[in-house]
């Protein structure tokens, strides 16, 4: 089996402005997701699209498109194709992963989940933090 699919949230004190202030700055986006390691996006209305290389030796086509408080990461080719969709709500920020893996990361599968699970934990804390330190 090819597919990962999680959801992971995180409640919080605060206005729900601020933590979309943070979630929506696409460029900082790697200060918060450390499995990112660089963007090369170019924005056209409410959507970015161009480049994504990761912490792992990889690279890949993304399209980011913004909403009103949710952000639609479209990993179109790459390691993993699929969707990571996050969502600021009143009191809680969630990430909804729904990907495919190429065949070769298939064989770790379980693995990979566990540690994009851990990712996204982490980045949402490194997200509320940062919302908390801006007060």
């Amino acid at each position: 089996m090819r597919k990962v699919s999680f959801k992971v949230s995180m409640n919080y004190d605060g206005e729900m402005n601020k933590v979309w202030e943070i979630v929506s700055d696409v460029q900082a986006a790697p200060k918060y997701w450390k499995g990112i390691r660089n963007l090369d996006v170019i924005k056209k209305d409410n959507v970015y699209e161009g480049e994504i290389r990761f912490a792992f030796p990889s690279s890949g086509k993304i399209k980011i498109v913004i909403y009103d408080y949710v952000e639609q990461w479209n990993f179109l080719s790459g390691a993993f194709t699929g969707v990571n969709t996050v969502s600021v709500l009143p009191n809680e920020v969630v990430s909804e992963w729904d990907i495919k893996l190429s065949p070769i990361l298939s064989l770790f599968r379980a693995r990979i989940e566990s540690h994009f699970k851990l990712g996204t934990e982490h980045a949402l804390s490194r997200i509320l933090n940062a919302v908390k330190e801006r007060q």
